[in-house]
């Protein structure tokens, strides 16, 4: 016990560290215009990275952010209550700060968004579906130039796919309607998160072994697939890696991974965006010109802390990009 009390004030104490440390506006190397011209940004790093539990991941998310410094940080399966200040919320260089805990079970779900940018709006839930509210599954936030719609979708149900008809029927339905609303109001839309699904056999380790699992049954990727297809936004890491070569997995079972080596690893954490973000992806001008190109989308398996890692995606100013239509979404 009193090797566990050292360590624990030894950790309590590195966070302190890095919280004092932070400095209000503080930028990457080359990534951000320079504090004078904070309002106009040449790159833009955005972060998607499922905690599997804030408290348990808490060090390494600062550590990893103080490291990293990106602009926009969204985050999942928090498991936070409403009462809760975490740690990463006080740092001074990120003002605009959001966290949407599960009211129908305590220590479950969740859902946080960290930015240095100034929404134009904010939604807690997905707009105008307020029956999913209580588990904290989303949050989006509306920027001038685009639209940032962060999720933890539900699992199906690790043994019994009990959940599945829930997540197929209801939620995948509800996410589905409001993604397709903002592609018919021509809002170009970035969509990230812990989908909970791995689309594509190459997205698993083996697709024998994993087929017919939750987050492999062909419901799911039906849904999936149909829920893309509809709202018109493309797998930016699919696009910009076509091939299966480099780190690509972002979950790994914590029941097969020991001793610090991931093993059994799934993609089922994404970027998903408006064609017209992607220079080579097809696009039917849904989305208008956009004012952002992704650069770059990979994920992070050198980042412990959580059983799954983190994904960043690197946005880069199209100078020639107009908006088509101003990005307003009424919940």
């Amino acid at each position: 016990m009193p090797h566990e009390h050292k360590r624990a004030r030894k950790e309590a104490t590195e966070e302190r560290a890095l919280l004092e440390s932070d400095t209000p506006g503080q930028t990457g190397s080359a990534k951000t215009a320079p504090p004078s011209d904070r309002s106009a940004p040449e790159q833009l790093l955005l972060v998607t990275w499922n905690l599997a539990g804030y408290r348990s991941a808490s060090r390494s998310l600062l550590k990893y952010l103080s490291a990293t410094d990106p602009d926009v940080v969204c985050l999942q399966e928090t498991k936070l209550q409403t009462t809760d200040v975490p740690g990463p919320f006080l740092l001074p260089r990120y003002p605009h700060k959001t966290w949407f805990c599960s009211t129908a079970r305590k220590g479950y779900s969740g859902t946080a968004v960290l930015s240095k940018l100034k929404p134009e709006r904010v939604h807690k839930g997905i707009p105008g579906y307020r029956e999913h509210d209580t588990e904290g599954r989303c949050i989006v936030y509306e920027f001038a130039d685009f639209t940032l719609v962060t999720v933890y979708v539900p699992n199906s149900g690790v043994h019994t796919l009990n959940r599945l008809r829930y997540r197929i029927d209801s939620w995948d339905a509800a996410l589905r309607e409001y993604l397709c609303t903002l592609r018919r109001r021509g809002i170009c839309t970035i969509l990230c998160g812990d989908v909970n699904v791995a689309l594509d056999d190459t997205d698993v380790y083996s697709a024998e072994a994993c087929r017919g699992r939750s987050g492999f049954t062909d419901e799911e990727r039906h849904s999936w697939r149909r829920t893309l297809n509809d709202a018109q936004l493309v797998d930016a890491f699919r696009v910009l890696h076509p091939s299966t070569q480099g780190p690509r997995f972002t979950f790994w079972d914590y029941r097969t991974s020991v001793g610090g080596v991931r093993r059994d690893g799934w993609r089922i954490d994404v970027f998903c965006v408006s064609p017209s973000m992607l220079e080579d992806a097809p696009s039917d001008g849904a989305s208008g010109v956009s004012r952002w190109r992704v650069r770059s989308v990979r994920s992070r398996p050198d980042i412990f802390g959580s059983d799954h890692c983190p994904v960043e995606l690197t946005l880069e100013r199209n100078t020639g990009g107009e908006i088509k239509s101003k990005h307003r979404v009424d919940s």
